[in-house]
């Protein structure tokens, strides 16, 4: 516990004491699928200067790092960027960004957006991949679902019970109204046509007891 809370505080120290000095440095945790023909394409096309090679049995481990050139992109005086891909299984594993916050309009989101978005539109990684950690978070869209889930069933258990107080409350409706009396109609007139056959029934047999 005191080591987390330890470790918050020393990144925030060196956040803030960085923004002070005039600079923003960002450190990325990766772990990504990368294009890896894509990916020579864009180091070529940076001119990268120097290369670390760092290999073993299962890895090829390679640091590559440059520093951009593109001032209208990054708002001011560009940064220096530092990656570690792994060329023997195509991941880029981290990446490291410095730029001065006196030099450049470029904050921490811009980074995000603008070296992302640079890696796209070369194809170095998906356009639709999202980086887990970094631009999609699971656990809090799994909350943010469960939420809307919930929020969904209590609604419809809202309109169930409004529509049965409805029912048991609400008198009938002007259809069925309508329909009672036209039922009330009918059955006036077929008493009233009982009640004549009987009458004419009744005095024909006076007639008959008459005529005898």
């Amino acid at each position: 516990m005191w080591g987390v809370v330890g470790g918050f505080v020393k990144w925030l120290l060196a956040y803030y004491g960085d923004i002070a000095s005039g600079v923003l440095s960002v450190r990325y945790k990766l772990n990504v699928k990368v294009n890896r023909r894509n990916l020579l394409y864009f180091l070529a096309d940076k001119e990268v200067p120097m290369e670390d090679i760092n290999g073993d049995k299962g890895t090829m481990l390679k640091k590559h790092a440059w520093s951009e050139s593109d001032n209208i992109r990054w708002c001011g005086e560009p940064p220096k960027i530092e990656v570690l891909v792994d060329h023997r299984f195509n991941f880029l594993l981290e990446a490291y960004i410095v730029i001065s916050t006196k030099k450049s309009k470029v904050r921490e989101k811009d980074i995000l957006d603008i070296f992302f978005g640079e890696l796209r539109e070369y194809g170095v990684i998906t356009k639709d991949a999202k980086i887990k950690g970094i631009e999609y978070f699971p656990e809090q869209e799994e909350e943010e679902r469960l939420a809307a889930e919930e929020a969904a069933l209590e609604a419809a258990k809202s309109v169930n019970l409004q529509q049965l107080l409805d029912a048991e409350f609400s008198g009938p409706s002007a259809d069925d109204m309508a329909r009672s009396l036209e039922q009330m109609k009918r059955d006036a007139n077929m008493s009233m046509t009982v009640d004549r056959a009987l009458w004419l029934g009744a005095e024909e047999e006076e007639e008959e007891e008459e005529e005898q």
